[in-house]
C-alpha cells in the first residue's frame, strides 16, 4: 500500500497494511545526518523517514515579542495585546509559510486572502506526488493566549472577557477563511495546532473552555470537511468530553509526560484515532534498544483494530538522538505490519 492512503485510511477508521507513521516536523539537523546533505523537500524527508505524509504550513502566529537565542533560535517571549487599541495590528497577521522554494518563514500577510498563501499551497498540492498532503493550521485558541500573554490572559478571564473573546473571533475569522480555501485547493487532512494544556491540566477551567472557547473554536470545526487531527501538548483529560465534540478525526500526541495513551484509547478510542507518542526523552537518552521495545510495546498495545497511527511525542527536535530516531522508524516498519 502506497502512503497516500495509509493516514487516510486509518482516520477514517479502516485498517491499512500498516501502522501509519506521522510526525508535524523534524528537525533539519536530524534530516541532514540521515541523508547526508544540507538542502531536501518534504518528500525527500518522508521517503528517508518512510513518513507517511508531507507537511504544507500556513500557521497564523501569536502577536508576541521575540528574542534570539543560541544558534538563531528565535524565541516568543510577551504577548503584545493588553487592550482594545492593540486590535487593529491584528489586520496583518503573521503566519508560519512554506515558501514556493519550500523554506518555511514566518511572514505578515495582510489578511486571509493573502495570494502568497494559496500560490504556495497550489504548488505544494501540485508537486506531492505519491505523499497525502497535510496542511498545519490552528483553530486561534493557542495564538489567542500567547498574544496577550499567559498573565495578561489569565487576569483577562476576570476583568475583560470581551477582550478575549475580540482576539479569539480575529483568529476564527481568520483560520474559517483559511480552511475553506485549502480545502477547495486539495489537501488530504489537517493537522490543528492549538496547545491548551500544561502537564497538570488545562490552562482554562473546564467551565471556561465550555462557555468561553468551545463555542468559537467549534466555528472553525464545522468548516473542516476533510480528516484531521487536533494537536495539543498537556494533560487533556478534565476537559476530554468537551474537545472531541470539536469532531476531529485524530488526536496528537496524547503527552507521554501526563496522559496514558493506552487509557486514552480505551476510553476514547470509539470517538477519536489516537495518534502518538513516543517519549523524546526516550528518543535523546536512551539506548536504540529501548527506543524499539517502547515502539513494539506501543503497536502492541495500541494497533489491534485499527484507530492508531504512531508518532514521536511532540515533533523531532535537533537534540534528539539521530540513531534513536532510525530505530524508532526500522521498529515502525518491524512491528507495525498488519496480518
Amino acid at each position: 500500500m502506497k502512503a497516500q492512503t495509509r493516514i487516510i485510511k486509518v482516520l477514517r477508521g479502516e485498517i491499512p497494511d500498516r501502522v501509519p507513521y506521522f510526525e508535524i516536523d523534524i528537525s533539519p539537523q536530524v534530516v541532514k545526518e540521515i541523508l547526508g546533505k544540507e538542502t531536501f523537500t518534504e518528500k525527500e524527508i518522508s521517503r528517508c523517514m518512510h513518513r507517511d505524509h508531507i507537511v504544507w504550513w500556513g500557521y497564523p502566529d501569536p502577536f508576541v515579542q521575540r528574542q534570539e537565542g543560541k544558534n538563531g533560535i528565535q524565541y516568543q517571549t510577551e504577548g503584545i495585546i493588553k487592550n482594545e487599541d492593540d486590535l487593529k495590528i491584528m489586520d496583518h497577521m503573521p503566519c508560519v509559510l512554506t515558501l514556493s522554494d519550500g523554506r518555511r518563514e514566518l511572514v505578515k500577510l495582510s489578511g486571509p486572502e493573502d495570494k502568497q498563501i494559496y500560490n504556495s499551497a497550489e504548488k505544494f498540492i501540485k508537486e506531492k506526488e505519491e505523499f497525502p498532503a497535510c496542511a498545519m493550521v490552528n483553530l486561534g485558541i493557542d495564538c489567542s493566549m500567547r498574544s496577550m500573554g499567559v498573565k495578561g490572559f489569565s487576569y483577562a478571564l476576570y476583568d475583560n472577557p470581551d477582550l478575549i473573546k475580540r482576539v479569539l473571533d480575529k483568529y476564527v475569522e481568520w483560520n474559517c477563511t483559511i480552511i475553506e480555501k485549502l480545502i477547495n485547493i486539495g489537501f488530504d487532512f489537517f493537522c490543528a495546532a492549538d496547545d491548551l494544556a500544561f502537564d497538570t491540566g488545562p490552562f482554562f477551567s473546564p467551565q471556561t473552555f465550555r462557555d468561553l472557547i468551545l463555542p468559537r473554536v467549534k466555528q472553525v470545526a464545522e468548516k473542516i470537511t476533510i480528516p484531521w487531527i487536533f494537536h495539543s501538548d498537556g494533560n487533556l483529560i478534565p476537559i476530554m468530553d468537551d474537545l472531541l465534540t470539536l469532531g476531529m478525526n485524530g488526536l496528537h500526541p496524547i503527552d507521554p509526560n501526563c496522559m496514558d495513551i493506552i487509557q486514552v484509547k480505551r476510553d476514547y478510542g470509539k470517538k477519536v484515532c489516537v495518534v502518538g507518542n513516543i517519549d523524546l526523552n526516550l528518543l535523546s537518552n536512551a539506548k536504540p534498544d529501548e527506543v524499539e521495545e517502547e515502539v513494539r510495546r506501543k503497536i502492541e498495545a495500541l494497533a489491534p483494530g485499527g484507530g492508531y497511527i504512531i508518532a514521536s511525542g511532540n515533533s523531532i527536535p535537533g537534540y534528539v538522538k539521530v540513531e534513536n530516531v532510525k530505530r524508532m522508524v526500522e521498529a515502525i516498519l518491524k512491528y507495525g505490519q498488519y496480518k
